[in-house]
């Protein structure tokens, strides 16, 4: 009865949400733009109008996971809804001028965003309070190996408020015993070797205990894999990465459109930011610096200049600690803070050196130390590196480099138009979150794998949330 209840708690939140923001965008659509449309068709604008914004409405809440009021907090929840709102509507504006052949008032678009922005600040307060009161917690057991950190999983991520934590057992007391996992009704193993982890996965799937699983590299690597018939059994071939030549030029142009199109509209900000750059301190508004690419070429980054002069002066490559390091300057600080100082990486898109969506380019001495202790971040190196990318819009900037070479593995294992096309849009949320633009501990940067399961536990339960989503 009470899942039930959780159930219809989160079926009602959506509803209700999606029937607010259609009405409000509807009333000021129809007070301030079906006049403007050709009377013989207005009823038909109505219907087309409607449909449109319900339908872009819903694949933005899908895009930015709006509706899961589980797994996020209320602010998270807003902002994904503010920016799902904002987008539907500038879409369906640009279709109203479309319709009418002029342009219109764009205010009552920004009065109903902000009417709605309101709204649903609202309603996701009230139905969050309900839908935690109506929930009921999964019993977890949490099966670890030598790597994994449990108790700073746990607190990290605030696993033990998403489930009922019980049993901690190591992988080596449950393969004794594997009734240990009877109890459970969700079990998640955390650095752990495949031999092992296959044994507690077919025990658990016979029984239908749910399975959460933090993947290792091969895992990554095997979602690439496609059967192939040889030796008249089940066998499945990977390779390294291969872009079809027409997802290559088709990402190409997607490049040089996107990049030209960007550069024209920032124009005005990009000279403003130099302008103001150049007379703070009279150095230069831009630095390059060296970056690798695909198969390690080295190429020459571009960025708005955020640090002193002489942020590196002594000649060794550092990660900045963020707002507490000492080399950014007053506007750096800013600049960093909204991404600005990125933005002059279009150029680099332009001249071929990088593409929209791919790996971060890393500085090649960094990248050199981290493949000490870690041979295998150079995968990294299969595709071109990107402005922005699945490590960007799931992790953060303090993130492992381990947990940042999962998540670039991630992307390129699944590259795609369409996967482009859902990091670009992913990475406006980004762009509003605070913990994007942390920065790295002093003496953080060695530790390559420790602590590398927590961003895994954050990517995990995220999918997880998304596939029970309300």
């Amino acid at each position: 009865m009470c899942e039930f209840k959780q159930k219809l708690v989160g079926r009602c939140a959506k509803i209700i949400g999606v029937f607010l923001t259609e009405i409000i965008f509807m009333f000021f659509w129809s007070q301030y733009y079906a006049g403007s449309m050709d009377h013989r068709f207005l009823e038909q604008s109505y219907i087309v109008v409607m449909f449109c914004s319900c339908i872009l409405y819903l694949l933005f809440l899908h895009l930015y996971d709006a509706m899961n009021l589980s797994a996020y907090r209320w602010n998270e929840i807003v902002l994904g809804q503010v920016l799902s709102q904002i987008l539907t509507n500038v879409i369906m504006y640009c279709v109203s001028c479309f319709l009418t052949l002029k342009i219109l008032n764009i205010l009552p678009v920004i009065a109903a965003s902000t009417v709605q922005l309101a709204v649903s600040a609202a309603w996701i307060c009230i139905f969050q309070k309900l839908y935690i009161r109506s929930s009921i917690l999964e019993r977890m057991i949490i099966v670890y190996g030598e790597k994994a950190d449990v108790g700073a999983l746990i607190k990290e991520y605030g696993l033990d408020k998403k489930y009922n934590i019980g049993l901690r057992i190591s992988e080596t007391d449950v393969l004794n015993n594997l009734t240990l996992l009877d109890e459970a009704e969700t079990v998640l193993m955390a650095g752990m070797g495949t031999e092992d982890r296959n044994e507690i996965l077919k025990y658990c799937w016979m029984r239908q205990i749910h399975i959460l699983v933090m993947p290792c590299l091969g895992d990554i690597i095997m979602q690439a894999a496609y059967p192939v018939r040889a030796f008249r059994q089940p066998v499945f071939r990977v390779d390294q990465s291969f872009q079809r030549p027409e997802y290559t030029v088709l990402k190409r142009l997607f490049d040089i459109v996107s990049a030209a199109v960007a550069l024209v509209i920032l124009s005005p900000l990009m000279l403003v930011v130099s302008i103001v750059i150049k007379t703070t301190d009279g150095g230069p508004a831009f630095y390059k610096q060296d970056r690798l690419t695909r198969d390690g070429k080295v190429f020459k980054i571009i960025k708005f200049r955020s640090m002193r002069m002489d942020a590196e002066k002594d000649g060794v490559a550092r990660l900045s600690t963020g707002t507490s390091d000492e080399r950014v300057t007053s506007i750096g600080r800013f600049i960093r803070k909204v991404r600005i100082d990125e933005l002059p990486q279009l150029l680099n898109v332009l001249r071929g050196e990088m593409s929209i969506c791919g790996p971060r380019p890393e500085r090649p001495e960094i990248a050199e130390e981290y493949e000490k202790e870690m041979p295998e971040f150079r995968m990294r190196l299969q595709v071109k590196a990107g402005l922005t990318g699945y490590a960007q819009v799931y992790g953060k900037y303090n993130s492992t480099p381990y947990d940042k070479l999962q998540m670039d593995l991630m992307y390129i294992t699944h590259a795609n138009i369409w996967t482009d096309i859902h990091i670009m849009l992913a990475t406006i949320k980004v762009l509003f979150s605070a913990e994007s633009t942390e920065g790295v501990a002093e003496g953080s940067r060695t530790a390559m794998r420790k602590g590398s399961q927590t961003e895994k536990i954050r990517y995990i339960t995220d999918m997880v949330g998304k596939d029970n989503e309300i």
